[in-house]
């Protein structure tokens, strides 16, 4: 477990060190805890604005101020801890795109709906 771990802050703490080698095994530990983490995130969120909703059903425009205000909170935590969770893996794919002999603009397929390619291309072992 410790193991995991330490993989898992090696790639988080460089994740913005794009001049560095990445192995499989510490790159798809980060990718799997982030989505892990994202997941819960998640569940987190639905959770809130359901016990919202729940309490308040259809008259929800009714509710005191107070449950807006976290009803927005909630909602825009997620976007922000989704959106920094993001920001973290695009270094570490960056380098494992490299690692594995591609050019690191290839991870640009992601804005052009070609995820699949550059998973693809992630899951190929490095080229030394």
């Amino acid at each position: 477990m410790d193991e995991i771990f330490n993989d898992y802050r090696s790639v988080l703490f460089s994740c913005f060190s794009f001049d560095k080698k990445l192995k499989r095994k510490p790159f798809w530990t980060f990718i799997v805890i982030n989505i892990l983490i994202q997941i819960m995130s998640f569940l987190i969120t639905f959770a809130g604005v359901g016990i919202i909703v729940s309490n308040y059903g259809e008259n929800l425009n009714q509710a005191p101020p107070a449950i807006g205000f976290l009803f927005f909170a909630i909602i825009l935590l997620t976007i922000l801890f989704q959106f920094g969770i993001g920001i973290t893996t695009i270094g570490p794919q960056i380098c494992r795109l490299r690692d594995g002999g591609f050019s690191p603009w290839l991870f640009l397929l992601h804005f052009c709906q070609l995820s699949l390619v550059v998973f693809v291309l992630l899951c190929l072992e490095s080229k030394e």
